[in-house]
């Protein structure tokens, strides 16, 4: 009996570090001193080489077991219209990402661009894709853009920067009309003679349509024109 209370201290010290150790993982990468931004930074940069910017992930539960993971965008330092997704574990020790998405976009761009010179000669445009869910099978070459459309959900930010803002009704209804073939997302319209298109990024737009939306409310939101 003796013996067993000189341990008891020795018990209690180990049941208390028992205890705090399944609170700290309570908080995930918190519980350290790394945060997911650094966990996805050093990823990337062992993965793929060069700097990169990583916006404020958040924290999110998922799936029957809700398991929780931080998820947001990175890019490479100097391109913010390359953004694409990063997903970190709640333990930081695993980070995936969607860099594969960049490679599609000259192509993505490219065939928006051609859309938009059909109907303004001096449009600029370009298009931020965001995959929304990871996939570990993903191989696309660099003209394979629809494939990824069909295999993935994605969400589209869709730059269309104009000189003026005449007679646009009809084109926009065209125009959003031809990227519903392919895409979910928004058209951001900017009326401006910069062709700036990473600073106006970070502009609020002169409006914003939902790809997909009925004439009528297009119609409407170009009044604020």
């Amino acid at each position: 009996m003796r013996s067993l209370l000189c341990k008891g201290p020795l018990v209690r010290l180990v049941m208390l570090g028992l205890v705090m150790s399944m609170i700290f993982g309570l908080f995930g990468c918190g519980s350290s001193r790394t945060t997911p931004e650094d966990a996805a930074r050093r990823h990337l940069e062992r993965t793929y080489g060069g700097s990169f910017v990583i916006g404020e992930l958040s924290k999110k539960e998922n799936g029957p077991f809700m398991t929780a993971e931080y998820t947001g965008y990175a890019h490479e330092e100097g391109r913010p219209l390359e953004r694409f997704t990063v997903w970190v574990s709640d333990d930081c020790k695993t980070v995936k990402d969607a860099r594969y998405t960049v490679q599609l976009l000259p192509a993505i761009n490219g065939w928006v661009q051609d859309l938009a010179d059909e109907l303004w000669p001096d449009a600029g445009t370009a298009v931020v894709a965001d995959a929304l869910s990871f996939r570990s099978d993903a191989h696309y070459g660099a003209e394979d853009f629809r494939e990824f459309y069909r295999q993935e959900t994605v969400n589209n930010t869709v730059l269309l920067v104009l000189s003026d803002r005449e007679d646009l009704e009809a084109d926009v209804i065209r125009f959003q009309g031809s990227l519903q073939e392919l895409m979910t997302g928004y058209i951001r319209i900017y009326i401006t003679d910069s062709r700036d298109l990473e600073a106006l990024f970070q502009e609020k737009p002169a409006v914003e349509i939902m790809i997909g939306s009925p004439e009528s409310v297009i119609r409407e939101k170009l009044k604020d024109l």
